[in-house]
């Protein structure tokens, strides 16, 4: 099953698009070593409080259960909406390989993989990678480095 539906994905992406009008715009500065187009979601109440359920019913245990860690270890430390736009000069197209500065990191994949070539997160250490297209995320160890 898919984490989140075709039609909850597009009301979220309204959603975040109508916060950022409503706020002046994305933020470039939260990350200091590799800064990503992005806003918070603890920033959009509504946002965070539909996605807060699905954090303590769905991605939470799935992590404890991958990786063999007690749920109740399992904390957020950071949680964001990032925006990559292709083709022009001044947009954010990609993230460079990184290391995070957690344990675990995860992340869901709006919008729809047929609309656009390339792009998804990878991890460097293959046999850590659960890479899940078909049900909309990845997810993989903070250490690994990413793409």
């Amino acid at each position: 099953a898919k984490f989140m539906t075709e039609p909850e994905c597009r009301w979220f992406i309204q959603r975040a698009e109508e916060h950022i009008d409503s706020t002046g715009g994305w933020s470039t500065d939260r990350h200091a070593q590799f800064p990503t187009t992005d806003f918070a979601l603890d920033s959009c109440s509504e946002l965070f409080e539909w996605f807060a359920p699905r954090l303590s019913e769905d991605i939470f245990p799935t992590l404890a259960s991958l990786y063999g860690v007690p749920l109740e270890a399992v904390m957020l430390n950071d949680l964001f909406v990032v925006k990559y736009e292709a083709g022009d000069e001044g947009v954010q197209d990609q993230l460079a390989a990184h290391y995070d500065d957690t344990l675990l990191s995860f992340s869901v994949l709006l919008s729809d993989p047929s609309d656009f070539e390339g792009g998804g997160t990878s991890f460097e250490v293959s046999f850590m990678e659960q890479q899940t297209r078909e049900e909309g995320g990845s997810s993989g160890e903070g250490k690994a480095e990413k793409e």
